[in-house]
């Protein structure tokens, strides 16, 4: 289901009727579920999941067998002996590298010369300025805020602050 045999990606209509998912009656079927915008522009359409089979994205999406699958990226990575972890979609808080690329963001922000040769340098620059301890501390900060999700405390409530947001300054203390 990857692709042709001279190396041409499959379209989305040729893999559902692969899988014997594209209707066969000549009838009508969205590839992609739209709404319009205030602005008159289509864009995706935030229910189109909860509907169910709306559309073709959503019909493959909802396939048991390409769950399954693990991109190239990840079998790459899990090749090399790492292990790869997805966060949720959209909930840039779980994922410390967000606080990374914020750091990242401002540093390149302060030192900005608005051009594009001095925005390649910046950019390397601003990844090799931010200190380990800091990355760790995002991590665990990121840490913190999954363990109070998991102890069913609610977004901030006290006891979700008194998790999420205890400081502790020795490695002696609980």
């Amino acid at each position: 289901m990857d692709g042709y045999s001279n190396g041409v990606l499959k379209g989305l209509k040729a893999v559902q009727t692969e899988c014997g998912l594209w209707p066969i009656d000549g009838q009508r079927f969205l590839r992609q579920c739209t709404i319009r915008s205030a602005s008159g522009k289509l864009k995706p359409n935030s229910k189109c999941l909860q509907r169910g089979n709306c559309c073709a994205r959503v019909l493959l999406a909802t396939q048991s067998d390409l769950q399954a699958q693990n991109g190239e990226l990840q079998k790459a990575i899990e090749a090399a002996g790492y292990l790869v972890l997805f966060y949720l979609p959209f909930h840039l808080e779980l994922n410390f590298i967000q606080y990374f690329w914020g750091a990242a963001k401002q540093y390149t922000r302060e030192h900005c010369e608005y051009s594009f040769p001095a925005l390649q340098r910046l950019v390397l620059q601003a990844i090799a300025q931010i200190p380990n301890h800091l990355i760790w501390k995002y991590a665990n900060r990121t840490k913190r805020i999954v363990n109070g999700y998991e102890t069913g405390a609610i977004y901030r409530d006290d006891r979700y602050k008194s998790i999420v947001h205890t400081k502790h300054k020795s490695h002696r203390r609980v």
